[in-house]
């Protein structure tokens, strides 16, 4: 007996590829999320305790993946309006579209605020870095430096195999030039689990780099030029992780990402540091590496002040 189940949110993104996506094949599945391949890349089906991504279809609340039976190389039929997996049918037909995309800011000159983020965020760096289950890229923003315009790294000799490749590849350009932008593309792949670490820094960097584009002509130049170079490496990494950053190349993120720059002006600092430990939260690594991403890029940009 077939078994009609409700998709109450989708994402823009997955909204406007509809016309383009008629099949695809569970790739993976954990106990609120189960990733499916399309031909136009990864969609999560996700109970509605997860938070929201440009890639995430939402279950109505009071239903659970459990037991639905989605398993891995599942094959998935999609129209205009459904999802068929074996005896289930998803109807998104009512499901409330969600925009994630981050719009840029008005410019701004605040560099107090700016200086706050880099003091909070690289504390919870250097917090994670003490843990025993640190990993990823651990502290790695805290080392950037800016030095007669190029960008160096203090203070990382002997460390892991990760961040000293990471540092190899990426100092010794001059900020905002074509060599820094395809040297940052490089590190696409690297590290582990569905999504590597440089990838997710690069999301996080992707981020800042959206908010803050329109403080000058050459910060949003060099956007331009990363963008060109990420997609050329897509096919580098993951699925997954390709997803993820297909969607930051068109200013979509995670809703744990927008709320943190959404609130970036508030009076309430309970309320930004929140939002920072939020991202921090995510995964074993993977928000702790984007948070790297984002220091990162408020570093680079207060370097340009």
């Amino acid at each position: 007996m077939n078994k009609l189940i409700q998709i109450s949110k989708v994402s823009e993104r997955f909204h406007n590829a509809i016309d383009n996506i008629h099949r695809g094949t569970v790739i993976s599945t954990f106990s609120k999320v189960v990733n499916i391949i399309t031909p136009v890349g990864v969609f999560t089906l996700q109970e509605s305790s997860v938070p929201f991504t440009p890639l995430s279809l939402v279950l109505e609340d009071s239903i659970s993946l459990k037991g639905l039976g989605i398993k891995p190389n599942d094959h998935i039929e999609i129209n205009e309006t459904e999802i068929s997996c074996n005896d289930l049918t998803l109807s998104f037909e009512k499901a409330v579209v969600i925009d994630t995309v981050l719009h840029p800011l008005s410019p701004t000159r605040d560099e107090e605020q700016r200086s706050w983020y880099i003091g909070r965020i690289s504390e919870k760096l250097i917090e994670y870095r003490s843990t025993a289950n640190a990993g990823g890229l651990m502290d790695i923003s805290n080392h950037m430096e800016v030095i007669e315009g190029i960008l160096v790294f203090r203070g990382m000799k002997n460390e892991s195999a990760l961040l000293n490749y990471f540092q190899s590849k990426v100092e010794g350009h001059f900020v905002l030039s074509i060599e820094m932008a395809r040297s940052l593309a490089s590190v696409i792949g690297l590290g582990f689990g569905l999504t590597p670490s440089c990838d997710d820094f690069l999301v996080g960097f992707l981020s800042t780099l959206s908010f803050f584009s329109t403080e000058s002509s050459k910060l949003e130049q060099f956007r331009h030029d990363l963008i060109e170079e990420i997609r050329v490496k897509l096919a580098t990494t993951t699925p997954i992780s390709s997803a993820f950053l297909d969607a930051a190349l068109s200013r979509e993120f995670s809703e744990k990402i927008l709320n943190f720059y959404r609130d970036c002006t508030h009076t309430d600092i309970d309320i930004r540091r929140m939002n920072i430990e939020q991202i921090a939260s995510t995964g074993h690594s993977s928000g702790i590496d984007s948070l790297n991403g984002i220091n990162f890029g408020f570093k680079l940009i207060s370097s340009l002040q």
